[in-house]
């Protein structure tokens, strides 16, 4: 390309640019008052009666060992009549099940297969 040509695009391209440009973005509006609001994500409700060790340590406050030691109640003892019969497997007691509801308000799930 010849030397005039190359210098008009570059011209153009850099008018182009100037007008383009503002001094701020114009999504941003300091002006108004306007407040967003945020959804939590809920997060899955957990069977105990069902969920696997994985599962059961998406609730907060629940890791490993406790999660397998639910899991072997339920294999040997038969599904959970209710979720404060957790308090019959080894190493959960009274405080600590309080707390699984305290920081699992509603995920935490007892129902009876249809067997």
């Amino acid at each position: 390309m010849s030397k005039p040509i190359i210098t008009a695009i570059f011209c153009s391209c850099l008018v182009s640019c100037v007008a383009l440009a503002s001094n701020e973005p114009a999504s941003l509006d300091h002006s108004s008052n306007a407040q967003v609001a945020y959804m939590p994500l809920k997060e899955p409700v957990v069977d105990i009666n069902q969920a696997s060790i994985k599962v059961l340590m998406t609730l907060h406050g629940l890791a490993e060992k406790k999660a397998q030691a639910i899991v072997e109640y339920r294999q040997a003892h038969g599904e959970f009549s209710g979720v404060d019969q957790l308090i019959a497997v080894k190493g959960i007691g009274k405080k600590l099940l309080e707390k699984l509801k305290a920081n699992n308000s509603g995920r935490i799930a007892c129902k009876a297969s249809n067997t």
